[in-house]
């Protein structure tokens, strides 16, 4: 499924959940190299879910932050013209998801 739509990574997690805990365990796999890259577990209370997406994903970009800008290019067929741009639309496209996940919680 990957490689139809040009994917270099693929990100899988799964979660285990008791009435107060949460554990997320989560893998980056390496597409072309066919090996895990990341691997990392995540425990919380199960009210936390929010925080422990937000621990995912700064440490799954943390992983994958290129020591060299030059090096996103090779990440795949799609450049990004303006690296600084693109990092601040990811970055409130992220708060607003966390926003609205918030406002989906409060309303049940």
């Amino acid at each position: 499924m990957a490689g139809k739509w040009g994917a270099n990574f693929i990100v899988q997690g799964r979660i285990q959940r008791t009435s107060d805990n949460l554990q997320v365990s989560t893998v980056l796999y390496d597409v072309s190299e066919r090996w895990d890259l990341w691997e990392e577990q995540f425990r919380a209370g199960s009210k936390d879910i929010l925080s422990v997406e937000d621990r995912i994903f700064s440490r799954l970009a943390g992983f994958l932050q290129p020591r060299n800008l030059n090096q996103i290019s090779t990440w795949g067929s799609h450049s990004v013209p303006d690296v600084e741009a693109y990092d601040l639309y990811l970055k409130g496209r992220n708060a607003v998801r966390y926003q609205q996940a918030r406002e989906t919680l409060r309303l049940q």
